[in-house]
């Protein structure tokens, strides 16, 4: 997750720092939860919580970045008209 995030934010440097932020704090996280696992700790409580935190925040800035292209889609449009 934190290397594809790192790929994202070198080809499009426009996006949020709150992704980018949110992105390689996810992927280190589950990288310490897979080495928690590695040692024998059987819950796996901690890695899906960590996984739901990153897509709550990653989907609300992707929803937000959507109205704003959608309100600008329509303005452009209704000037069309």
């Amino acid at each position: 997750m934190a290397a594809l995030n790192y790929f994202i934010q070198q080809t499009a440097p426009a996006i949020p720092k709150v992704i980018f932020i949110t992105g390689m704090a996810g992927g280190g996280l589950c990288v310490l939860w897979g080495i928690v696992a590695f040692a024998g700790h059987k819950r796996r409580v901690w890695a899906m919580l960590t996984i739901i935190a990153v897509a709550v925040v990653m989907l609300s800035q992707v929803v937000h970045a959507w109205l704003v292209s959608t309100d600008a889609t329509s303005m452009s449009l209704m000037a069309c008209s």
